[in-house]
């Protein structure tokens, strides 16, 4: 719920670009916090792969970041964190159903911001449709799946996966708005897919061998 919360709170502090360049640090937490309290060792290739990936996001968001909103930005290292510890969490205890954990966040999650905003919503019924459809489908789904995805691989591994959705904003944007991307946002973009697929085929290929 905390993660949620400061997300949202990040983007009304700060720019996109600010919130989304903190929250790609989010892999490399989870390889210290992971290291540290799953004794879970990650190796080279996979470590290489991640920088790779950082390096990218950097590319996509270089030319919009700015030292304003410095507010938004806490918000959204603090996301990070507590992200990071959620994967941990998760991890840890694979052995326990924890997607009931996802229906709770969200309960809370509302509770919370009915409190903080309480006499003044107003939204149009066609914005609530799409808060039911992304709330109660796609973030919904993405929950099951990435907590399904902890019993497959170590917990820094699942989080370099979590950089597609960074690098995929600009090309729905240019798919469904028709806004131009510029050559560092797609170069940027290429790079984080380019790394991910590479450590895809590489742990296919590893499984086949075992």
């Amino acid at each position: 719920m905390t993660a949620h919360l400061l997300f949202i709170l990040s983007f009304s502090k700060t720019t996109i670009a600010n919130t989304l360049y903190t929250l790609s640090s989010i892999p490399f937490k989870t390889l210290i916090l992971s290291f540290i309290f799953l004794k879970e060792r990650i190796g080279f290739r996979t470590f290489i792969l991640m920088i790779s990936a950082f390096f990218g996001i950097y590319l996509m968001v270089n030319d919009s970041l700015n030292n304003n909103g410095i507010m938004g930005s806490i918000f959204a290292l603090g996301c990070a964190i507590c992200f990071s510890c959620f994967i941990i969490i998760v991890r840890k205890c694979n052995s326990i159903d924890m997607l009931p954990t996802s229906l709770l966040a969200g309960i809370s999650l509302s509770i919370v911001t009915f409190i903080i905003s309480f006499g003044n919503i107003v939204i149009p019924t066609n914005e609530i449709l799409l808060c039911l459809f992304w709330g109660e489908f796609l973030h919904g789904l993405m929950n099951i799946v990435f907590i399904f995805s902890t019993r497959y691989f170590f917990a820094s591994e699942v989080t370099l996966f979590m950089l597609i959705e960074f690098c995929l904003g600009p090309f729905w944007v240019w798919i469904f708005f028709d806004k131009a991307i510029a050559n560092k946002t797609l170069f940027g973009g290429l790079i984080v897919l380019l790394s991910v697929t590479i450590f895809s085929f590489l742990e296919i290929v590893e499984k086949k061998i075992k």
